[in-house]
């Protein structure tokens, strides 16, 4: 088997899908931990079945990953070194946040919780094991280009639009923003950098402490507007 062909079974795709498929894989790792921080952090269910649901997405990480192998054949640097960041630093969301929906369950549900856990995170470390021992041999970053931009939007975001037509809203919204700017009564406020925040968290704990702070805040806020009206 060549280096350019997927795996047995996989449908065969034009050679400019191929530098694209790390940014698809990356965005796939990072929706399925937003799913799992969605089943700790959402009450929509009770924990049981919040559990249950978490359990399952991680179950299905490693098979996942292993799809992942088979079609990187040619990833971008950088979008196998942002794929390893998150691989690498998302431990605590799996073995502290995750672990509060353990409180209550059986052993039976708390051990296939851990068991899919433990799978998920070995999973993902030997993921970007593999991506970090490959990257010498992977191309630097460049501009996709329009007609691989085109090819994304159509074949894998599914989405109806040409790129000239993103670009074209991304003109609007930013004109938007900057008459929106243009109301507050400080411009800095809308200055992107971190050093104007009283304190820039120093790693993924504290921002999330943060960041839960914060939501409770807005959350207390809308149900106090409720209820006075």
């Amino acid at each position: 088997m060549s280096q350019e062909a997927p795996h047995r079974g996989a449908p065969v795709l034009p050679p400019v899908a191929y530098p694209l498929l790390g940014l698809v894989f990356g965005g796939i790792l990072v929706w399925s931990l937003s799913r799992v921080l969605l089943a700790v952090k959402k009450e929509y269910a009770p924990k049981k079945q919040r559990a249950a649901a978490a359990a399952s997405r991680l179950l299905a990480v490693p098979g996942m990953l292993q799809v992942a192998r088979a079609n990187l054949t040619r990833p971008v640097k950088l979008y196998a070194q942002l794929a390893i960041s998150a691989a690498r630093h998302g431990d605590d969301l799996y073995t502290k946040s995750l672990m509060t929906l353990a409180d209550g369950l059986d052993e039976t549900d708390r051990t296939r919780l851990t068991g899919a856990r433990d799978g998920a995170l070995k999973a993902l470390h030997d993921f970007a094991d593999w991506l970090e021992a490959r990257q010498k041999t992977m191309p630097d970053w460049k501009p996709m280009g329009e007609a691989e931009y085109n090819y994304l939007l159509h074949r894998v975001l599914l989405l109806p639009f040409e790129a000239r037509e993103v670009a074209t809203l991304g003109e609007i919204e930013l004109a938007r923003y900057r008459a929106l700017e243009a109301w507050l009564k400080n411009p800095g406020y809308a200055s992107p950098d971190p050093a104007r925040a009283a304190r820039v968290p120093k790693d993924q704990a504290e921002f999330l402490a943060a960041y839960e702070a914060r939501l409770r805040e807005i959350t207390d806020f809308a149900l106090r507007g409720l209820m006075s009206m």
